[in-house]
């Protein structure tokens, strides 16, 4: 029977019998793996001392609490990192591992590793590490030295992982110059305290007397006030530091005024490593908390310590970020934890899910494909593409959903809804006299989405687990950049919920951005959303300037923020406002993005949905909300309009134009309607 393995399950199995190992003696020729001088002389130097091993997908490398017996090198492929049965991060070719659990005493492996595909390591065991560090003490070197920097590269990561997760709890160190550095004064014994200090590091409680005096030598001695920063978020390296007595605080800034709190840097803790030994920019902020003594080691002090001085003190370092990386993937799994509660409250929430492994045989597979194929021709016709879509604008190609083709047969394997992500519905343009009616939802919003809910129905005709689109309301995102009060976003939204409840739309629920941030104002989620999630603005002008979907975004946003403006703010000239709005333009799409990266982020098994139009083979799919005048119209930007053939979306001044009556719905104007004459 002809099997097929989908990736998902938790279930420890076996390794199966197919498993290659080879001696990496037999192995005569090194592919091509990386670019970088150093990691091929160190695959060269791991292949003439280990072991090859294949991983078809699914099957898992290490398990979590497994004894660390030996490290590997990535060859080729992508293994899943997972803590608690909890996805962290994807390590992939070049890339060491294991690193973290094998160098020094014995430990526990700190998490699960799993083939996601084919994937080809090398290994070297606990014993042949501790045969080279005593008989060829280079070799051990090298790979001491990458597995370092490895690690703090983990390290580093996670940090800026915490940073888009966390919400400010308290302000951002004011931008005071940094006082590098006031010396200790030579204190009478002073020599003697910092080998003390070295001592309270793991590995070098132990180290012999006279290698841990001539360590200490290499280290500056430095004090700093209350509230004194040590070093900022963004700076180039001024070395490793070491917290020898008093306390000091990191905090990661996740906005221009607001900065979360990361795990307390304990005392016989360096740090400062990412940014000297990968020469990176500081991944956080440390300011001094009361008076510290801290010892320094500049860069070139670093990069000049070899020998046994030299190999123990990058193995204290290894065993320092082990628990630097515990402490901040702890961090990471409680937020990741809290966002995930904050995404399942609402009805119907598909929220992020875990894959599961399963076997299908040729039959079921045949049967997803063929499900599949159904849901993509019920898609089809509900696109809205740009107007060069050619051919695929009558009838869909293989490659129009072969971006989403993954997605839907995890769905259909699984069972689940087709979850779709829609960031829409913001708030009404507050362009009153040509384009919308008022400031809250009428009948442009409740045609939309009946005619939603009408898209998941027809999913539902072919494939029983149906549909479920969720509306990610972008109002709150950049409401300042087109002219739009916080409150009217509030109240729109508010609407919006209740018309998808008195219309029982089943398929239809509804996400906030607020709904993840716990902030004293918009504006602080704002910048949190554009400094973490957003990408400069010069780079946007770049893309627009070089590709024509691009450009067309642009002016299509420019043209809504233009006609807004011209009605609103009145007094001013046309060619500033239209200066104004190309500013606002550029902000208004970096932020969307920005919220694009933030609901991939929470939603990564959905179909992304846009209201603008997209090109056919897109990873994006344009969605149409009714029939229209304009490809980019949309219910907050028009009226509806009734006439013999239904409604349709325009413009209020396009309406008026043509003659149509305005009609009042509870008490306030709802739609226009075309009357035959007499």
């Amino acid at each position: 029977m002809d099997v097929d393995i989908i990736p998902a399950g938790e279930a420890r199995q076996a390794p199966p019998a197919h498993s290659e190992w080879t001696e990496l003696s037999e192995i005569s020729e090194l592919s091509e793996l990386s670019e970088r001088a150093e990691l091929l002389e160190l695959s060269e130097l791991i292949m003439a001392e280990g072991r090859r091993r294949f991983l078809p997908s699914g099957e898992v490398l290490w398990y979590q609490s497994d004894e660390a017996h030996e490290l590997a090198w990535i060859a080729a492929g992508t293994l899943e990192v997972q803590i608690n049965g909890r996805r962290v991060n994807a390590v992939g070719p070049s890339e060491l591992i294991g690193e973290v659990s094998v160098f020094g005493a014995l430990q526990t492996r700190s998490a699960t590793l799993r083939a996601l595909g084919d994937v080809e390591v090398w290994i070297i065991s606990r014993t042949q590490l501790s045969s080279l560090r005593a008989k060829n003490p280079e070799i051990y070197d090298c790979i001491l030295d990458e597995a370092l920097r490895a690690l703090v590269g983990r390290v580093r990561g996670v940090s800026l992982r915490l940073a888009r997760l966390g919400e400010g709890t308290e302000p951002r160190a004011q931008d005071e110059p940094v006082n590098i550095f006031r010396e200790g004064g030579g204190f009478p014994g002073e020599h003697h305290a910092k080998q003390i200090a070295l001592r309270t590091m793991p590995v070098l409680e132990e180290l012999d007397a006279a290698l841990i005096e001539r360590l200490a030598e290499r280290f500056g001695s430095h004090v700093f006030d209350d509230g004194e920063v040590i070093f900022r978020q963004g700076e180039r390296s001024h070395g490793i530091f070491l917290l020898a007595n008093g306390r000091v605080r990191a905090a990661l800034d996740i906005g221009t005024e607001a900065a979360m709190p990361v795990a307390p840097i304990q005392r016989g803790r360096p740090f400062g490593l990412p940014a000297t030994l990968l020469e990176l920019e500081r991944p956080e902020t440390v300011v001094a908390d009361g008076p510290c003594w801290l010892l320094h080691l500049s860069p070139e002090a670093h990069e000049g310590l070899g020998g046994e001085i030299g190999r123990a003190w990058r193995e204290a370092l290894l065993a320092a970020a082990r628990a630097e990386l515990e402490d901040r993937n702890r961090n990471q799994i409680e937020l990741e934890q809290r966002r995930a509660a904050k995404l399942a409250k609402a009805p119907g929430r598909a929220g992020v899910r875990r894959p599961t492994f399963q076997v299908l045989t040729s039959d079921e597979r045949e049967s997803v494909r063929e499900t599949v194929d159904a849901i993509m021709d019920k898609l089809a016709p509900h696109r809205r593409l740009l107007p060069d879509a050619g051919a695929c604008a009558l009838h869909h190609c293989d490659e129009c959903f072969g971006l989403h083709r993954a997605k839907l047969e995890r769905c259909v394997v699984e069972g689940r809804p087709v979850h779709m992500i829609l960031p829409a519905y913001p708030a009404k343009s507050p362009n009153a006299v040509t384009k919308v009616l008022g400031e809250l939802p009428d009948m442009a919003e409740e045609q939309s989405l009946l005619y939603l809910q009408r898209v998941c129905d027809d999913v539902a005709s072919v494939y029983e687990g149906g549909a479920q689109i969720t509306l990610c309301s972008d109002g709150r995102v950049f409401s300042d950049l087109v002219l739009v009060t916080d409150e009217q976003v509030t109240a729109y939204g508010v609407e919006i919920e209740a018309m998808i409840e008195r219309l029982r739309l089943r398929s239809i629920d509804v996400f906030a951005i607020e709904e993840l941030f716990e902030v004293s104002s918009y504006d602080g989620m704002r910048d949190h959303l554009a400094v973490h999630y957003g990408e400069a603005i010069e780079a946007l002008r770049d893309r627009s300037r070089m590709h024509p979907h691009m450009r067309s975004m642009y002016n299509g946003i420019h043209r809504f923020l233009f006609e807004d403006t011209v009605k609103v703010e009145t007094g001013k000239s046309r060619s500033k406002i239209r200066k104004e709005c190309s500013t606002r333009a550029y902000g208004v799409i970096q932020r969307s993005n920005a919220f694009s990266r933030l609901i991939a982020e929470c939603f990564p098994d959905a179909l992304r949905l846009s209201i603008h139009p997209q090109p056919p083979h897109s990873a994006k799919i344009g969605i149409l909300l009714g029939t229209a005048t304009d490809a980019w119209i949309t219910p907050w930007h028009g009226v509806a309009v009734l006439d013999r053939d239904g409604y349709h979306l325009m413009k209020r001044s396009e309406a008026e134009a043509m003659g149509a009556v305005m009609v009042e719905r509870r008490g306030r104007p709802s739609h226009y309607e075309v009357r035959d004459a007499g």
